[in-house]
């Protein structure tokens, strides 16, 4: 009897394993049907589409390379590193600057020290810091871990990055001191992709190992990888400036050189590489920490820094300590991208089936990239039966719905510098959500043309509607991913905005937040102080012409319209040098035009109680005609504002 029970035992745990066996080997056949199956497929398919597209988008050179089962199994570059002298771009020779994906590096480089026991990834990073400490805005300690998945909850600061000068360079010390961004965020409350962060990390390095963090990851990782032509050493090496290769600026099929840039906070921004480079890099990922004889991480980091570590929402893909989290049809990947100063790069892994690419351009052209990438997963790494199933939607009212409408801004910027009005000039920072009569939520951004919109399929959980495509806006393709998930607070009220893509964070703001309304603000102020600016003098030539004379004024009433007047041009005069002056090369410092416009609010501040003291008198005293009281209660009520508009965006002094 006893041998019969035994006997069925058998059975049903082998009959048990069977789903579990036919899945392991779908999985086995789906693994060897993806990516590439021979090099002549892989060149084929980028020859015809890279030699056109490179062409009609305006891409001067693009250097590619592609891993599996850990060997090199494809490089080539195309187009040009050098349009004057007519350079070809190579991938194993051609050096260019993979921007943010400089950061995998610094990832590493924290994670080795991690498994040296110098670093505990919990511990408050101010136990690393020597010379100076972020200050304790909240209860909760910024630890190595928040830096590395972007959620110690700094603001974003970008005005002073880079210097065109080599002896201008900051240390790591003195640009960490002297550009310290306020806490916004609690740590680990939302994921804000924050460039210092990473910086902190690349200082904390330096700091445990006693060198210089470019001389630590020569040694530690790029020698041993065999990555002989990278380096993040500012200036590089004379050996290298003769093969790397120059970015670009496009306008109207015009290429204009963009000048080299030395980057004080360099860990997170400036490794200089090559696509055959990143291949020794991919593997040592892709084979748990090994390249050749060398053990760069021990397998449980090399998890780590590839695996989940943090997610705003389980619904939503998270980040890893380095790497992004996410999938391409189906297809789970761990990605990094980088663009800066004309560079732009991607790394994309498929653990799963052990192979991996990366290219590099020597232009920043984001719709290029998308559409390149999404070319090469669907040729290569089609969806999969299950990507292609969807979540049943829920209906929801239109009550319900509309407790997720108005404006949202997105986390990754700055509330106490300067920085702040980036917000105004990216039309991406600023979106707007809707509730639409078929019970979908339509996501817009500024000045975007068209909108994505998302069925429900919980009570804060949305997919997107089907064949909905990407919002094109200012040169960028905006996709926020399949998945927008609504937080809210314990009163029921919606706080945050959390989508698929990147895991981006969009806090909830008030209407008058919105940036589409402080660029009305700003042209009412405009015309209200041009106008005013103008009257006096027009008038004035009016009367001259028609030889009328004027009513006899106090003199003090006529100077102080006229001063008056001068402050209106001046405050004109200003937003016009900001409109025009204040963009993306901030990250090169401001020009000294900004700094001596930034003069004008303090004018303003501190002529603002006799305005209104003037305005009282003018009023008791009968001065000008009643149109000319009005329009200058009018000016003077529009100076007290702009002052408030002026603090709103730290514009009252030199903040930055």
């Amino acid at each position: 009897m006893k041998q019969i029970i035994f006997f069925l035992l058998i059975i049903t745990i082998l009959i048990s394993c069977i789903p579990a066996l036919v899945q392991a080997q779908d999985s086995k056949k789906e693994a060897e049907t993806m990516g590439p199956k021979s090099t002549k497929e892989l060149e084929s398919f980028l020859d015809d589409y890279l030699n056109k597209n490179i062409r009609e988008n305006h891409i001067p050179g693009l250097s590619f390379s592609f891993v599996k089962d850990g060997d090199i199994f494809f490089q080539k570059g195309y187009g040009l590193s050098d349009f004057e002298n007519q350079t070809k771009v190579d991938s194993s020779q051609t050096i260019f600057n993979i921007a943010s994906g400089s950061k995998l590096i610094t990832a590493t480089a924290t994670m080795q020290l991690v498994d040296q026991g110098k670093i505990k990834l919990d511990e408050d990073i101010n136990v690393y810091l020597r010379d100076f400490k972020i200050p304790k805005t909240f209860n909760e300690p910024v630890t190595v871990a928040n830096l590395l998945t972007h959620t110690a909850g700094f603001e974003d600061r970008y005005i002073g990055m880079a210097t065109y000068d080599q002896y201008k360079i900051l240390t790591l010390n003195e640009y960490l001191k002297n550009h310290l961004p306020g806490r916004m965020n609690r740590p680990g409350e939302v994921f804000s992709y924050n460039n210092y962060g990473y910086v902190l990390l690349g200082y904390v390095v330096e700091q445990i190992s006693g060198v210089p963090f470019d001389k630590y990851v020569e040694t530690n990782i790029l020698t041993p990888l065999e990555m002989k032509n990278s380096s993040f050493r500012q200036p590089l090496d004379s050996s290298f400036q003769s093969r790397v290769g120059k970015s670009y600026v496009e306008s109207n099929g015009q290429y204009e050189q963009i000048r080299f840039a030395y980057w004080h906070g360099y860990p997170e921004t400036n490794l200089w590489t090559t696509a055959e480079d990143m291949t020794h890099f991919m593997i040592a990922q892709l084979n748990q920490g090994k390249y050749k004889n060398f053990q760069l991480l021990k397998p449980e980091s090399v998890e780590k820094m590839q695996s989940e570590q943090y997610s705003s929402n389980p619904v939503l893909q998270g980040r890893a300590y380095g790497f992004d989290n996410s999938s391409i049809n189906g297809h789970q990947v761990v990605m990094h991208s980088g663009g800066a100063s004309g560079w732009s790069a991607y790394v994309y892994l498929f653990p799963e089936y052990n192979q991996g690419f990366f290219f590099n351009t020597n232009v920043e052209n984001n719709i290029f990239d998308s559409d390149f990438i999404e070319a090469f997963t669907n040729k290569f790494y089609p969806s999969t039966t299950s990507s292609l199933e969807r979540e049943a939607n829920i209906s929801l009212s239109q009550k319900e719905l509309k407790k997720f409408e108005g404006y949202y801004r997105w986390v990754r910027h700055s509330e106490s510098s300067l920085d702040k009005l980036r917000m105004i000039i990216s039309p991406e920072y600023n979106a707007n959500i809707k509730a639409n009569d078929d019970g979908s939520l339509s996501v817009s951004f500024m000045f975007a043309p068209s909108v994505i919109r998302y069925e429900p399929i919980g009570p804060l959980v949305f997919q997107k509607v089907a064949g909905e495509k990407p919002i094109e806006t200012a040169g960028f393709k905006v996709d926020i991913g399949n998945k927008l998930v609504f937080r809210q607070n314990g009163q029921g009220e919606i706080t945050y905005a959390l989508a698929d893509f990147e895991d981006l964070a969009m806090k909830k703001i008030s209407w008058y937040e919105y940036s589409l309304f402080h660029l009305i603000f700003m042209v009412g102020f405009i015309l209200i102080f041009l106008s005013y600016a103008l009257t006096y003098p027009v008038m004035w030539i009016i009367r001259k012409l028609r030889r009328k004379p004027s009513k006899i004024q106090p003199r003090f009433a006529n100077i102080v319209r006229i001063t008056t007047g001068i402050l209106s041009l001046l405050n004109v005069v200003m937003l016009v040098v900001f409109v025009m002056f204040f963009n993306e090369s901030a990250v090169f410092g401001l020009p000294m035009i900004i700094n001596i416009a930034l003069v004008v609010p303090i004018i303003n501040c501190l002529t603002i109680i006799g305005l209104i003291m003037m305005m009282i008198l003018s009023w008791r005293k009968a001065y000008w005609t009643l149109p000319a009281r009005i329009h200058y209660t009018l000016l003077v009520v529009s100076v007290g504002l702009f002052i408030i508009w002026l603090n709103y965006w730290q514009m009252l002094g030199w903040k930055y």
